[in-house]
């Protein structure tokens, strides 16, 4: 249909959208793996063809559970029930998180805006660290979240505090959250949340610390602990999120000029376009030093054939491995305080 028309043409003319899509072709729904692959291809061709091609027209059929928001067990432990959602109100970092597939990517920040008592309105940032030949580069996402907090009760108590809704890597998602714990007053602020999720390919469940400063307050610590063991949750397997400037300071690989990409982002063709466009076209005679750039060039472009023609045929879980594998967990003594560990 003509309505496909612009996405599909983008995703053709970007040589990045095309190995992304082949890329996550032989992922064969293995969201790891999908990860994996957005992280080393995805742009914003990339996303506005997927975005066409799987919700808006369904062309490509990947649903395997109903669209819309569901009912999640409730929480390992019970929400807080007094909690005001205006206290979010602002700028957060995520610092800690569960889910290495949702809650542990770079320079977390999410900004909150109340449009009502119990709607807010959530700008999410994040960063994928994207591989690169010589250097890891960055690959930075935005997404806006719709969030309702409905305060839902099952036999007298609370098990949810909101519902919010989103759309990320051409799938829209659905989440229930729990604030589980919070700064009390006066003290350094941040938030523990529970939630659960899910998209129509799959369900999954994670936990996150906000704080609104880069890093977790030491003050912190031993109640941060103390609510995840409550929770069932090992503080061990947190992740720790990395929002330091040397990490979120890095260039942006989706928004560097072309000549700066490093080989692993480069097109087959770059610099044949003119001759290719004309038939007629012939190089001057060049100059010693010239003639030994361009040798050098060529050189440089039968490089990149190769590397393009290996990421076609690379095993693209090999590329989720080294993602996750670029995630922080949390050292062995990083709930230590003066008193020691909680109990």
């Amino acid at each position: 249909p003509v309505i496909h028309a612009v996405p599909a043409k983008a995703c053709l003319d970007s040589d990045d959208c095309r190995k992304g899509m082949t890329c996550t072709a032989k992922c064969l729904g293995d969201n790891a793996c999908i990860t994996g692959c957005f992280a080393k291809y995805g742009n914003d061709a990339m996303t506005g063809f997927l975005d066409c091609t799987v919700e808006q027209n369904s062309c490509v059929k990947i649903a395997i559970l109903p669209a819309g928001p569901f009912e999640a067990p409730p929480p390992p432990v019970a929400p807080l029930e007094k909690f005001d959602p205006s206290s979010l109100q602002g700028d957060w970092y995520k610092v800690l998180g569960w889910n290495s597939r949702y809650d542990c990517f770079d320079c977390q920040k999410n900004a909150f805006d109340a449009r009502s008592p119990k709607h807010l309105a959530v700008d999410v940032e994040f960063a994928m660290p994207r591989p690169g030949k010589n250097r890891a580069d960055s690959y930075p996402l935005k997404l806006s979240e719709s969030m309702d907090f409905d305060y839902v009760f099952e036999n007298g108590k609370l098990v949810r505090h909101a519902r919010s809704v989103g759309h990320l890597f051409g799938l829209t998602f659905w989440e229930n959250w729990s604030v589980i714990g919070q700064n009390a007053p006066g003290d350094d602020e941040w938030k523990f949340v529970y939630y659960t999720g899910k998209t129509t390919q799959n369900t999954y469940e994670g936990a996150f610390v906000y704080s609104r400063t880069p890093e977790l307050p030491a003050s912190a610590k031993r109640q941060v602990e103390s609510i995840a063991r409550q929770a069932g949750i090992d503080p061990k397997s947190f992740c720790l999120v990395r929002n330091d400037p040397k990490t979120c300071d890095v260039p942006s690989a989706a928004a560097e000029p072309q000549e700066q990409l490093n080989r692993i982002q480069r097109g087959l063709f770059v610099g044949a376009a003119t001759a290719a466009e004309d038939a007629n076209f012939e190089d001057p005679p060049l100059p010693a030093a010239a003639a030994a750039t361009s040798r050098a060039s060529s050189r440089s472009w039968l490089d990149r054939a190769i590397d393009d023609l290996s990421e076609y045929l690379e095993d693209p879980k090999q590329t989720a491995t080294w993602l996750f594998n670029q995630q922080v967990k949390v050292p062995s003594d990083f709930f230590l305080t003066e008193e020691g560990t909680t109990p």
